[in-house]
C-alpha cells in the first residue's frame, strides 16, 4: 500500500531531497521505510586508554568552561600562538587550556581555508554537568550546559575575531 506514495509527490520533501533519495532507488514511502542504514554509529562511551588513532571513540571527561587551541591538521601555528594568547589575555589562563591535545574533531573543517589557502585555527569550548552523560555533537540529544557555555563561546568568539583583526585592547565586558 504504501508503495503507491511516491516522494516526489509529497509537499512535504523537498526537490533536493527526493533527488538524493532517487539516486538511492528509494522513490517511495515504502521504500524509504524500509531502507536500512549499512553503519550504525556506537555512542559507547571509552577509556582514553583505549582510543586508537583514527577511530572515532567517545571518550568521558571534564571540562570546565575552558576555550582551547587545537593544533590538527595544518593550523597555521603563528595564528594559532596569536589566538591563544588572546584568550588566555582576556579569559584568563585559568579558563584556556595548557597543554591541549589535538583531536579528530571536525576534521573537514580546514577544507575551506585550504581551497583558499588562507591561514585557519580550529578552536573549541564548553561546559557541562559532571553528572550528565557526555554525548557526541551530532548525536541529538547533544545539549552542552547552556551557561556558562554561551557566555564562554560568545567571548570566545569576539576574541578570535578582535585578534585576527589585530585589535588588542578588548576590554572585560566589551
Amino acid at each position: 500500500m504504501l508503495n503507491h506514495y511516491l516522494l516526489a509527490d509529497e509537499d512535504y520533501i523537498l526537490a533536493r531531497y527526493v533527488s538524493i533519495l532517487k539516486k538511492k532507488k528509494i522513490q517511495t514511502v515504502e521504500d524509504l521505510l524500509f531502507d536500512f542504514p549499512i553503519k550504525y554509529e556506537d555512542y559507547t562511551i571509552h577509556s582514553i586508554h583505549d582510543a586508537i588513532l583514527d577511530v572515532p571513540t567517545i571518550l568521558e571527561g571534564t571540562i570546565v568552561s575552558k576555550v582551547t587551541v587545537n593544533y590538527l591538521k595544518t593550523n597555521d601555528k603563528e595564528a594559532a600562538f596569536k589566538l591563544q594568547e588572546a584568550f588566555k589575555k582576556y579569559l584568563g589562563e585559568d579558563r584556556v587550556e595548557k597543554d591541549y591535545q589535538p583531536m579528530s574533531a571536525s576534521e573537514d573543517f580546514s577544507n575551506i581555508p585550504n581551497a583558499f589557502g588562507i591561514p585557519y585555527v580550529f578552536w573549541g569550548f564548553g561546559a557541562y554537568n559532571k553528572k550528565e552523560d557526555i554525548l557526541p555533537n551530532h548525536n541529538p540529544a547533544f545539549a552542552p550546559d547552556l551557561h556558562p557555555t554561551m557566555e564562554t563561546g560568545t567571548e570566545a568568539a569576539i576574541v578570535a575575531a578582535m585578534s585576527y583583526l589585530e585589535k588588542n585592547d578588548i576590554k572585560k565586558g566589551f
